[in-house]
């Protein structure tokens, strides 16, 4: 009998310590969860954490990877291939970015630029579908030499989500984009990394005004630069996030937001794109196949690995997925063709090609 008793009062300490350890491990996930969101609305305000040296930074948990300013793994296990030669380049972590005068780069909300005569800043390649497919959009390509005259000239190099009036349709259409600006400034070739949400024209109110993303070890001619952009996407809920790699010199910066709805894109679109901005001149650029200036390519810039993430979180190449190619012409009464954009090739690579400078 006193053995029954003992039997039952063990079972009874038993369920106890279940519950007790249950109910510990849902504050432990919750607890988590809130210490990941409140890590990302503070990521513009932290010290400027290096990541650790000597470790495969694949290996980190999501907390540790934000706090060096890194993607969490929702995004990584996209690629983990490429993702894995990326990091091993994330040697320095840049932090931090100046506010720009004026939006760098607009939706486009005019002619899809399809045609001789059409009025188009963009030259590039765009996957395209409903509102809210697209939520991630990668490239990379190797920063291009350019001519250094006239020195009003200015290219932007970028990828984005977003903002493409015609296809997102009705109102609203929010451009989430990064990139490359170069220009000539005092007789050298200067290059700048950029961020900027804009929405129909203008800012619609969002609250990431157009900033530089900075590289402290230097960004020159023939780099390896890789740009990823994500807004509401797996693992990244009503945010929008820049992430900018240098790998030739082993640095990155990146920026996370918390957002209201207004700022995130209508991700109808991914877009990979060589902009006239300003209707100033393009300058001439010539590219290259490889990093630290291999395999010169006169007036064409490659943009290779170029992917488009959905709301799943499954890869879109242009092998497989609708997409268009817009061309550039500038915004005069006799329109004139500035670049134009190849075929792709091995399913997601594609050339931008100058045409002129257009005025």
């Amino acid at each position: 009998m006193n053995n029954m008793k003992h039997l039952r009062l063990f079972l009874s300490l038993l369920m106890s310590c279940a519950v007790i350890l249950i109910w510990q491990n849902a504050m432990t996930s919750v607890a988590s969860a809130q210490t990941i969101t409140a890590m990302r609305k503070n990521t513009q305000q932290s010290s400027c954490l290096q990541p650790p040296q000597n470790v495969d930074l694949m290996t980190l948990s999501d907390a540790q990877l934000i706090s060096y300013g890194l993607p969490t793994h929702a995004i990584i296990d996209e690629d983990p291939q490429s993702w894995s030669h990326t990091l091993a380049h994330a040697k320095h972590h840049t932090c931090g970015g100046q506010a720009l005068n004026q939006p760098i780069y607009d939706p486009l909300t005019g002619s899809l630029c399809t045609s001789v005569g059409s009025v188009c800043p963009w030259a590039g390649y765009i996957l395209k579908g409903p509102r809210g497919t697209y939520r991630e959009a990668y490239t990379e390509f190797y920063v291009p030499a350019i001519s250094l005259a006239p020195t009003n000239a200015v290219a932007g190099y970028w990828v984005g989500i977003g903002g493409e009036g015609n296809i997102a349709g009705g109102s609203s259409q929010v451009l989430v984009q990064a990139g490359i600006q170069t220009n000539p400034k005092n007789g050298k070739q200067f290059t700048e990394t950029w961020y900027e949400v804009v929405g129909a024209g203008t800012q619609t109110g969002c609250t990431i005004a157009p900033k530089n993303l900075p590289l402290a070890n230097g960004i020159a001619i023939g780099d390896d630069i890789q740009i990823h952009v994500v807004s509401n996407s797996v693992g990244y809920s009503n945010q929008d996030g820049f992430f900018i790699f240098n790998t030739t010199r082993n640095d990155y910066n990146s920026a996370v937001y918390v957002e209201t709805t207004n700022c995130l894109s209508d991700s109808a679109t991914a877009e990979f794109i060589v902009e006239q901005p300003f209707s100033d001149p393009l300058p001439e650029f010539n590219g290259f196949t490889g990093p630290n200036k291999t395999g010169l390519l006169a007036n064409t810039i490659p943009f290779l690995n170029c992917r488009g993430v959905d709301s799943n979180g499954a890869n879109h190449y242009f092998n497989g997925s609708p997409y268009l190619t817009v061309q550039s012409y500038t915004n005069t009464s006799s329109p004139v063709e500035m670049a134009s954009v190849s075929g792709y090739y091995n399913g997601n690579d594609f050339n931008v090609n100058w045409v002129s400078g257009g005025y």
